[in-house]
């Protein structure tokens, strides 16, 4: 199936709501928008959110680990 640009503007989405979610220290929201990241996206690159500083506080989070891991 093909992605359309619609598929890229959700991604964008989820991951910004992620970033906030992150921001305010909702992790259980910004684990769940950064799930629908991944799923969505299969040119996911694990760096991105590694590096997102908007993520360092779940650096050690088992969810955020599994997510990372997904596509490997």
């Amino acid at each position: 199936r093909s992605r359309g640009l619609g598929d890229v503007y959700k991604r964008q989405i989820n991951y910004y709501f992620a970033q906030y979610y992150a921001s305010i220290n909702n992790e259980l929201l910004a684990i769940k928008h950064l799930q629908k990241v991944v799923a969505a996206s299969c040119q996911f690159e694990d760096d991105t959110f590694q590096n997102d500083p908007h993520f360092s506080t779940l650096s050690k989070n088992k969810e955020l680990l599994a997510i990372l891991n997904f596509w490997n």
